[in-house]
């Protein structure tokens, strides 16, 4: 690839990137999408979807690119929930994974006579944004 054909695609990118996914509410822009769809595959998130969502989501992406838009609201909200679950980032899996094992030990440590009451630091460390992304880490799948 060319230096000029190299700096022109990264211009595109930067300018199809810069925009918001729905310029206005009443359709989704091909641009926007085909560069969620890569970055999905970059990042692994495109195989937490069914095989269905994946069809779903090459289908617009077909339609997007052949009529320039997509206006069906309908199949927006599908593709909507797509991209929400596109978006989703393997940093804020682990977080929410650690938040919800977090909670579940505050509240089995928590009863009376529990380990808060003879350790109380580990309620510190279970309040503890970095010691609850090590949970997550470290959690069983």
């Amino acid at each position: 690839m060319s230096t000029f054909t190299k700096r022109t695609a990264m211009a595109r990118w930067r300018k199809a990137s810069s925009k918001p996914l729905t310029r206005n509410v009443s359709s989704l822009r091909y641009a926007p999408l085909v560069i969620l769809w890569r970055r999905s595959l970059r990042n692994d998130s495109w195989n937490t979807l069914t095989s269905t969502r994946k069809a779903l989501y090459r289908c617009a992406l077909w339609v997007a690119k052949a009529r320039g838009r997509i206006s069906n609201e309908k199949l927006m909200k599908q593709v909507l929930q797509i991209v929400c679950q596109l978006l989703r980032s393997v940093q804020s899996r682990i977080a929410s994974t650690g938040e919800k094992r977090a909670r579940m030990m505050l509240e089995t440590y928590g009863k009376t006579h529990g380990v808060f009451s003879w350790a109380p630091q580990v309620r510190e460390w279970l309040l503890d944004s970095l010691y609850v992304l090590y949970l997550g880490v470290n959690a069983q799948p």
